[in-house]
C-alpha cells in the first residue's frame, strides 16, 4: 500500500544544500580574516577602505545572506500542543494559597 511521500523527503532533499551553505559560511568567515596579508605590506584601498577591511565587510555581508538562506532551508518542527489535561493558564494549575501563619 502506497502512503505518499515520506515526512523525511523534504528534509533529505535539503541536506546537501544545507551542508554546502554551511561550508560556504565557514569559508567566508575564514576569508574575512586578513591572515593572507604580508606583514608590513602597504594596504591598498577598495571602496574607500583598506583592502583587508573591505574584504572583511564584504565577507560579513555575504555571510549574513548565507545565514538567511540557511534559515530558509532549515525545517523547524512545530511545537507540540499541550495534552488536554494540561491546557489552561499556568495559574489554573497552582495549588491554593496556604492560610494561617507562616512558620
Amino acid at each position: 500500500m502506497h502512503q505518499g511521500p515520506s515526512a523525511d523527503a523534504p528534509r533529505s532533499g535539503r541536506r546537501p544544500l544545507r551542508r554546502l551553505l554551511l561550508g560556504l559560511l565557514a569559508l567566508l568567515y575564514g576569508a574575512s580574516i586578513p591572515w593572507y596579508r604580508d606583514s608590513g605590506a602597504a594596504p591598498g584601498t577598495l571602496l574607500g577602505l583598506p583592502d583587508w577591511a573591505a574584504v572583511a565587510v564584504l565577507c560579513y555581508a555575504l555571510a549574513a545572506l548565507v545565514t538567511a538562506l540557511l534559515w530558509l532551508v532549515t525545517d523547524m518542527p512545530e511545537a507540540p500542543a499541550e495534552p488536554p489535561d494540561r491546557q489552561g493558564t499556568p495559574g489554573d494549575r497552582l495549588p491554593p494559597p496556604a492560610r494561617g501563619r507562616i512558620p
